[in-house]
């Protein structure tokens, strides 16, 4: 899904750079170096100015890559709110074409009178399954039923409509998916509302997780303490 979004997004190159060797990696293994050399040359005034320039230089760095973490979410969590609305309308319309086709083809009509509003409730149903992945059974009656994993979204004119939970991590709000009249969370594992939302939480252990790395791989043997003694590896 990652990949998805590194194709079709133009954000995801430029974080991912500032993810990458060439900015917050280079901040790190700069300034830690810095600090080593600090340690070894603790009389050495232009060494502590350079260690702490690259200490300012990694914090700008940080927060930049902070808030592009936090705008990124924000666009994500407005594309799922934006997505969310789409399937909601796309199931009014489809429970709305099932009491006209319905009504057409159970009154005595000829069924041909219908044949432009399945056409048009399959085109809805086609889009539909394209946001959520759902799945369709049309009924004896001929409504169509649209279901998630076992639970019903569309059963001939009623809906069941998809509501958004926020969490907040860190002071992040992280889109979550439910049934608005029950509040139990919705299943849904394909489509393209399904990759949107596992795609805030991948970006936020992304930064976390390489921040981690970068720091558990700097430098450390050789060093001298400030008391001068000599650290070990």
């Amino acid at each position: 899904m990652l990949a998805k979004w590194q194709r079709s997004e133009p954000f995801w190159p430029s974080l991912m750079g500032e993810l990458s060797d060439n900015d917050l990696s280079t901040s790190l293994t700069r300034f830690f170096g810095s600090v080593n050399d600090v340690l070894n040359q603790p009389d050495n005034l232009s060494v502590r100015n350079l260690a702490i320039q690259q200490g300012a230089t990694l914090s700008t760095d940080i927060r930049r890559l902070d808030k592009r973490v936090r705008d990124v979410r924000t666009d994500l969590d407005a594309r799922i709110s934006g997505s969310v609305s789409r399937v909601n309308g796309l199931l009014r319309k489809i429970a709305d074409l099932n009491l006209k086709i319905v009504s057409f083809e159970g009154g005595g009509s000829s069924k041909s009178e219908a044949v432009g509003l399945r056409d048009e409730r399959s085109q809805t149903a086609n889009e539909l399954t394209r946001l959520i992945g759902c799945s369709t059974i049309e009924q004896p009656d001929g409504a169509l039923a649209v279901f998630a994993r076992g639970d019903y979204l569309v059963s001939n004119g009623t809906i069941r409509k998809i509501g958004i939970r926020y969490d907040y991590d860190r002071g992040m709000a992280r889109a979550n998916l439910e049934f608005v009249d029950t509040q139990a969370p919705i299943a849904i594992d394909s489509g393209e509302l399904a990759g949107q939302i596992p795609e805030v939480a991948a970006l936020g252990r992304a930064a976390r997780g390489h921040g981690r790395r970068r720091i558990a791989s700097a430098p450390r043997s050789g060093c001298r303490s400030m008391d001068g003694s000599r650290t070990g590896r």
